[in-house]
């Protein structure tokens, strides 16, 4: 038995700590996925767009300000590349909880 199999586990290894952080994610993958069918843009600019945006969501909690800064880059850059490109949920999301889980100045900056 090695030292690391008799460690507690802590709250970030715990699987029911991420549920929360899981469901919100699909949930915004859930919504985001019909207007990107409706742009009609190509499935090979827009899901790598689209998981790029939705997957940082699931440490939104733990690194907020990290995720938030992760995704406004990403919806920038394919905004930038394609206009029709709909990204609009995740960073409300990200922006929430920002506002959430970071102090009040980090809030206000990414406001």
């Amino acid at each position: 038995m090695n030292a690391d199999s008799a460690a507690p586990r802590t709250a970030d290894h715990d699987v029911t700590s991420w549920l929360p952080d899981v469901l919100v994610t699909a949930l915004v993958a859930l919504v985001s996925v019909p207007p990107l069918v409706a742009s009609h843009i190509s499935a090979a600019v827009g899901v790598p767009f689209l998981a790029c945006a939705i997957t940082p969501l699931l440490w939104r909690r733990r690194h907020p300000l990290v995720v938030f800064t992760v995704i406004s880059v990403v919806v920038a850059v394919a905004v930038g590349l394609s206009p029709q490109l709909a990204l609009q949920l995740a960073p409300v999301v990200a922006l929430s909880a920002v506002a959430a889980h970071s102090s009040r100045r980090a809030a206000f900056i990414a406001a």
